[in-house]
């Protein structure tokens, strides 16, 4: 019998989110307790986790210091894990600049604020993430968990295929989470609306007129 617990050892940002997640194998039961200790606490405090499909949840709201925390069901103990709380950058604003491919014709945008990545396919997202102070190991993390380094809180994103992201640092190579996922929006190449501007509606005329007509797009 076994209790496999995510994320198991980690560091995440002071005052963060995180969710803890127990995998319970060789048995079953209706109820799993994680059990936590924040660092100078003299005891351990317990909470329920929440049933998600095959696994239990527990959520540790702002986590303001280190802890330590073990989960248990049915007498089975997972061993001692710890969450090391760290003091990192803010994420205060995200600018976006949209360079689209040269076929569409459109001059570059920007968004800003931004963040969730919204253009037509084979465009790139120019981002500019600010932060509260300076970000030395700032790393972009696609779904695919493939990384992209900002390089003086810049970073392009290619725009492929829906995913999402997330601003992250990169400590001694623990990528350590700073920001909520945003999406991304791959929109395919749709076809122009075309509008006949002019003459606009039925229109009659003798047999030698010329006809002007002017079509926008």
């Amino acid at each position: 019998y076994a209790i496999h617990v995510s994320p198991g050892d980690h560091t995440i940002r002071r005052n963060a989110d995180q969710v803890i997640s127990a995998r319970l194998e060789g048995f079953r039961t209706s109820r799993a307790v994680v059990f936590a200790r924040y660092r100078g606490a003299a005891r351990w405090e317990q909470a329920e986790m929440q049933p998600v499909g095959d696994a239990f949840e527990f959520v540790f709201p702002g986590i303001p210091d280190s802890l330590d925390y073990y989960v248990e069901a049915r007498g089975v103990r997972s061993r001692t894990f710890k969450l090391s709380v760290k003091d990192l950058p803010v994420v205060k604003s995200i600018r976006v600049t949209y360079h689209y491919p040269a076929w569409s014709g459109l001059p570059p945008s920007t968004e800003d604020p931004g963040g969730d990545l919204r253009a037509v396919e084979g465009t790139e997202a120019e981002l500019e993430v600010t932060t509260d102070r300076p970000l030395d190991s700032g790393v972009l993390v696609m779904e695919s968990g493939e990384t992209i380094r900002l390089a003086g809180g810049r970073a392009r994103v290619p725009i492929r295929k829906d995913g999402s992201y997330y601003v992250a640092s990169n400590e001694n190579g623990e990528i350590v989470r700073l920001s909520d996922d945003y999406f991304i929006e791959a929109q395919t190449d749709q076809a122009p609306v075309v509008k006949i501007e002019r003459p606009g509606r039925d229109s009659r005329v003798s047999a030698i007129e010329e006809v002007t007509v002017e079509v926008s797009a």
